[in-house]
Order: C-alpha cells, then structure tokens, then sequence
C-alpha cells in the first residue's frame, strides 16, 4: 500500500503553521510540511511509516520552520529540550490533531 499524496492538505498544513507557528518552537516564518512518520522514541505511530527511503503519507504532515526542520533531520533537536522526547511527541502530535481536525472542518464546510 503507497502512502497518501494530498497536495491540498499540504498547503494547509503550512498555511495552519504560518497562522500557528512552528510544531516545536512556534515560529511563524519559514514553514514546512514535515512528513512526521513515528514519534521520536522507541514507541511507534499507528500511521503508514512508508518503506525504506519512502516518505509517509502526507496526512502525518506537521507545520514545522525551516530551524527546527533542519535540526531534528540532524538529529539535534532534542537538545534544546534537555532530550525530553516526550515534551517533542506530545508538541509534535497535537499539531498533527489539529492539522487534521481543521482540515476536515474546512473540507466539510464547518
């Protein structure tokens, strides 16, 4: 099974981060759709995590800058939290929530 590919949603979801800010840092210049396709521990998401070298389904999307995007594909940014990869997941899948949530409300003209 392909991971979904849904341009429209990603638009939105940098549209939510431009209006929001950044998943981790709240920033509101610079705005990503980063594919997020488990959390950062060793617990794994219910979404399609894609094969090797594939990226997830857009729906795993979350508005995140430019900084922090570069940051955690380095493999840095749980420093700056004092490697509270908790705090990260929690940050990073409540934005995916309300990504979701208002894009749904937006599709079903709510």
């Amino acid at each position: 099974m392909k991971p979904h590919r849904d341009p429209m949603y990603l638009e939105h979801v940098r549209m939510t981060g431009r209006a929001l800010g950044c998943c981790i840092c709240e920033d509101t210049s610079n705005i990503h759709a980063h594919h997020e396709p488990r959390f950062l521990s060793e617990h794994a998401d219910t979404a399609y995590t894609g094969g090797m070298g594939e990226k997830a389904s857009d729906y795993t999307a979350v508005p995140m800058c430019s900084r922090c995007h570069g940051e955690l594909h380095a493999g840095v940014l749980d420093h700056r939290f004092d490697g509270d990869l908790c705090y990260l997941e929690r940050r990073i899948m409540k934005s995916r929530q309300v990504c979701l949530m208002t894009f749904l409300a937006a599709f079903r003209g709510e």
